[in-house]
């Protein structure tokens, strides 16, 4: 045996002793269950990060004034693999010393807002008495078909596994992979096994807990072989992460998500909520601005040099298939059919994007008169989140060579921002990629090749070709589309659809964007809709339509005139690179003939008038976006 150091044989022991306490005080002592039938876990072992912590304690305060019983789980270091020791981008395999600190930390907040908030807390050690398994040496396959009590534990965690290496291959040669998926998969079991042993308590309804994380997978699969409910809690992908936001599904969210494009038939005619047409147009500044962990594109400069202007100019954007790929592995964990997918260059994640740009550079060097420019996902290389490149990232580079002058690939190292080459586009294309939704809010053209992975609805303003003998046709007619505000409406309210009418406002606790501090709690003015996803178990988009129907008569016009404010703050913010204060004013004039918009005394023109020079006050507009943006704003003859 291997010599170890006296403080870590101290801290051997007091592990010990603290187990068999728990495990005696387990066994003597049930005071703590809840003795109410409307009794919730909320199992959000992730104290450390604040906002998904702050979310969940939040729900559970809301519950209480409704009536029920809470306990939320307290973790005193349970899992050598978490999302706080992710967020950290902890190594997988850390030494207990190395999470230490931040387990203490995380403990630390537990208790600060149990101080705030007195709910009742339950210590994760009282159940850790569960084996881990030995996956040391397991192959990929005995690790993909790894299951404890019927439950698929090694589907279930193969999402997190792909997408924090960023593989998109699980081979038995990639050591780094399978220590990781086999980490994974033994916090998964562990979490699966300790919240079976707490929920069979039988005044439980179910769990709540935030995102689809491996160990919180493993607690809703617990809920569920019980036959209890289980519901994620998540804020939505819009202006970053809307933290004012409580999004609501029972189950996953990979169970909900291929759900939405069913609901807009029963959406799409119904006018949106002028404040939140306003949100939605402040989604793209944010974008605009860079800012944020889950925005990849560098921001979009002041001075939008870098894409060519006189070509007719085509920007294509890739995805990070190594999402795609996990999902996939994931599906059969949670009980779920692959998604049939159609794609105009194969279905086989490693090879779509790489024949799509080999097929664009074959378009490309037939039509000379024609500028495109791929962009390679930011997320394939080094980002602000995980520091590494995919494994994605070499076959791209390995396949695509030989570029005509008028191609021109842009890596993910390139500082180039996605929103310039957008700026200058004639033409958006896409695999699967959301910006695509992005451009279409800004009346640009996109064409996607690909059709059942994430956010694809087929509309004028995203239209899908997956037939390859018709994609370049489209493609080709495309060149000439023509913005229109219908196009333009209906983005956003499809926009509000995906990203919005899944979750509950709560503006009153938590005012901004951004916001992540703990709120000094009061009923929100929404609890109630939080009472009917949860305890009435109704669907979070049924909810929210009624509140769209009850108003339906006051929001079209209303959505009307906040889609051209929005649309205006947007331009405000493109020529003036800065958010429009409520107060600043946009005018429509007309000067020698040539008309411009104005606030105070900064003018922008589509063509200055002769024999004026650009000035910080005078100037023309720059990019096709601008111009478009601009165009439709005269036709409407007032801008407010």
């Amino acid at each position: 045996m291997a010599p170890v150091s006296g403080l870590k044989e101290v801290s051997r022991i007091f592990k010990r002793l603290e187990r068999w306490y728990c495990h005696v005080r387990h066994r003597h002592q049930k005071s703590f269950f809840p003795a109410s039938p409307k009794s919730f876990l909320i199992f959000a072992p992730e104290a450390g990060l604040g906002p998904h912590y702050h979310l969940a304690v939040t729900v559970g305060k809301i519950l209480q004034d409704f009536g029920c019983e809470i306990l939320v789980v307290k973790c005193t270091g349970n899992f050598t693999r978490c999302p706080v020791l992710a967020a950290k981008q902890m190594p997988y395999q850390s030494s207990l010393q190395e999470r230490l600190k931040t387990c203490q930390q995380c403990e630390k907040e537990s208790d600060f807002v149990y101080q705030k908030y007195r709910l009742p807390r339950i210590n994760l050690q009282e159940y850790d008495r569960f084996p881990v398994p030995d996956l040391s040496r397991a192959s990929i396959q005995r690790l993909r078909n790894h299951v404890v009590d019927a439950v698929k534990i090694g589907r279930l965690t193969a999402f997190e596994a792909a997408c924090s290496l960023k593989k998109i291959k699980f081979e038995n040669q990639d050591k780094e992979l399978k220590n990781a998926w086999a980490e994974l998969i033994q916090n998964a079991q562990k979490s699966y096994l300790m919240s079976k042993e707490i929920l069979k308590n039988k005044n439980f309804l179910g769990v709540i807990y935030y995102g689809d994380y491996s160990i919180h997978l493993g607690a809703a699969l617990a809920a569920e072989k019980l036959k209890k409910k289980a519901y994620l809690i998540a804020h939505p992908s819009h202006q970053n992460v809307d933290r004012r936001r409580c999004l609501i599904y029972r189950q996953s969210s990979a169970k909900n998500h291929r759900k939405i494009a069913g609901y807009w038939a029963r959406w799409k005619n119904l006018p949106v909520f002028p404040e939140e047409i306003l949100d939605i147009s402040d989604d793209l500044i944010t974008r605009f601005q860079g800012v944020g962990s889950h925005i990849y594109s560098t921001p979009l400069p002041a001075d939008k040099t870098g894409a060519p202007k006189s070509l007719r100019h085509v920007v294509a954007f890739t995805s990070s298939p190594d999402e795609f790929f996990g999902g996939f592995e994931m599906f059969p964990g949670l009980g779920l059919r692959k998604p049939k997918i159609k794609s105009a260059f194969g279905i086989q994640g490693e090879n779509i994007h790489h024949r799509w740009i080999r097929g664009l550079i074959g378009f490309a060097e037939k039509h000379p008169d024609l500028m495109f420019s791929v962009r390679i996902h930011p997320r394939e290389g080094f980002d602000k989140r995980l520091q590494r490149q995919s494994y994605h990232l070499g076959i791209l580079k390995k396949n695509i060579g030989n570029l005509p002058p008028n191609f021109r690939v842009i890596w993910p190292e390139d500082p180039l921002s996605s929103y310039v080459l957008m700026m200058e586009a004639d033409l958006i294309l896409t695999t699967w990629s959301t910006i695509g939704l992005e451009a279409a809010r800004l009346g640009i053209p996109v064409l996607a090749c690909t059709e059942g992975i994430s956010g694809d609805i087929h509309e004028t303003f995203n239209v899908i070709e997956t037939r390859p003998e018709k994609y370049f046709q489209r493609l080709a007619e495309m060149l000439s589309a023509r913005t229109s505000w219908e196009n333009i409406r209906k983005a956003y309210r499809w926009w509000n659809l995906f990203c919005l009418q899944n979750s509950v406002p709560l503006f009153d606790l938590f005012p901004g964007p951004m916001e992540s501090a703990l709120p000094e709690y009061h009923p929100p003015r929404n609890n109630w809709m939080i009472r009917d996803a949860i305890l009435k178990g109704q669907n979070i988009y049924e909810i929210n339509r009624r509140r769209h129907l009850q108003n339906r008569n006051q929001n079209g016009p209303g959505e009307w005139k906040a889609l051209i404010t929005g649309t205006a703050n947007i331009l405000f913010y493109l020529v003036f690179h800065e958010k429009r204060a409520p107060d600043a004013s946009l005018e429509q004039g007309l000067l020698e003939g040539q008309p411009y918009l104005a606030s105070g005394n900064r003018r922008i023109f589509l063509k200055l008038p002769s024999g004026m020079a650009p000035t910080t006050e005078w100037r023309a507009t720059m990019t096709k976006a601008e111009t478009r943006l601009f165009q439709l704003l005269i036709q409407v003859n007032k801008v407010s």
